[in-house]
């Protein structure tokens, strides 16, 4: 893995559209105050994500392999207004990895704010960063999150819809 062993690491995995292009993206990372390390998956267009990482220097770096992704972030960021990618948010909360994300698509089925990561009204772009920001730099609520990822809090969905849940995600694959 070529990236510094200090810091914070965020991870985004995905590709960026018209929608939610790399002018979101880096916009998030500035108005954090560049508080973590950015980690990007990229799950197509390899290029444009390296070429995006050299605007950043030292800040943010783009990996090949799903597994050292997965290795190396502390958070994870899903800056989407219709989804991302569920069973990958059921996996990183599954492996005790808190989420930013905004609301849309079935994040809040999975998130709840501020127990197991934090729910951002969509487009709210400042809120979004700063909730990023507040996660990096506050070990103890990061440690905290993490933890809860694991569990459900009451009125939280059950085992059983959580396995529905994955079941229908994965059948759209």
């Amino acid at each position: 893995l070529n990236v510094p062993l200090n810091g914070i690491y965020v991870g985004y995995a995905g590709y960026p559209t018209e929608e939610f292009g790399f002018d979101l993206l880096g916009k998030i990372y500035l108005l954090s105050g560049k508080t973590f390390k950015l980690l990007l998956y990229p799950f197509g267009g390899r290029d444009k994500f390296i070429n995006f990482a050299k605007n950043f220097k030292e800040g943010v770096f783009v990996v090949d392999s799903f597994e050292d992704f997965l290795s190396a972030i502390d958070i994870a960021m899903f800056p989407y207004r219709f989804g991302g990618n569920s069973s990958l948010t059921i996996t990183l909360l599954s492996l005790g990895i808190p989420i930013v994300s905004f609301v849309g698509y079935s994040a809040d089925m999975v998130i709840k704010n501020g127990w197991n990561g934090f729910l951002v009204d969509n487009f709210d772009v400042k809120t979004f960063a700063e909730k990023l920001r507040v996660l990096s730099t506050n070990p103890i609520l990061m440690d905290n999150l993490a933890q809860n990822c694991r569990g459900f809090p009451g009125g939280f969905i059950t085992v059983e819809e959580k396995a529905n849940f994955i079941i229908q995600e994965v059948s759209q694959l």
